[in-house]
């Protein structure tokens, strides 16, 4: 993930398009996180509760919009002193910016089945511009009736551009923690309705 100039906030919707919702897939999603510790070991965890809502059609993805919320305190790296530590006033600071946010600005089509999405990520009270390369999965039908979307992507951010500098020096050039931080995000989201409403009985998330 680099940074991009920051574009508008919404792509603007063609004439006549019609706009579905599409909701989180829970049991089909995940958010991974990883990071380097003292150099030379890699550190791997995951988000347990975040949720996601795409607005768009399906045959125009570029006019599309994605929404992604997590709970900053839902982090698990399997080490509970490690977790508190991320959690704390040095790095997430998760009392004071219990959520991370991330809204899309704009989104082309790079091929067939690769989108590159430019958005703003906010962390920890700072929000930067962002850009990540994302993969079309496929489409289908699920067992309620209602489509379903995956996408898979994987980014780096540099933590200390959203203010957790916090690290400490371990001789030399060595440090306790890398400052790049790689996300990957498997997102399975659900159709539930069209131009903002499905008619009555229809399927739904």
């Amino acid at each position: 993930m680099t940074d991009t100039k920051t574009a508008g906030m919404q792509a603007t919707q063609k004439p006549g398009a019609a706009r579905s919702v599409w909701a989180l897939d829970p049991a089909h999603s995940s958010l991974h996180f990883s990071g380097r510790q003292m150099m030379i070991s890699t550190v791997r965890g995951h988000f347990s509760s975040f949720d996601a809502r795409v607005e768009g059609n399906d045959e125009d993805p570029e006019n599309a919009t994605v929404q992604v919320t997590v709970d900053a305190a839902s982090l698990n790296s399997g080490l509970e002193q490690r977790d508190q530590h991320l959690r704390s006033p040095d790095l997430l600071d998760v009392a004071t910016f219990p959520t991370i946010e991330f809204l899309s600005t704009s989104i082309k089509k790079a091929d067939e089945d690769q989108l590159t999405v430019e958005g703003n990520l906010t962390i920890k009270g700072v929000t930067r511009p962002i850009q990540a390369e994302a993969t079309l999965r496929g489409l289908a039908v699920g067992m309620s009736g209602a489509r379903k979307a995956a996408f898979s992507t994987e980014f780096t951010i540099d933590r200390g551009d959203w203010g957790m500098s916090f690290n400490v020096p371990l001789g030399g050039d060595a440090v306790l923690i890398g400052r790049e931080i790689t996300l990957q995000f498997e997102l399975t989201v659900e159709e539930s309705a069209a131009d903002g409403a499905r008619e009555e009985g229809s399927p739904s998330a």
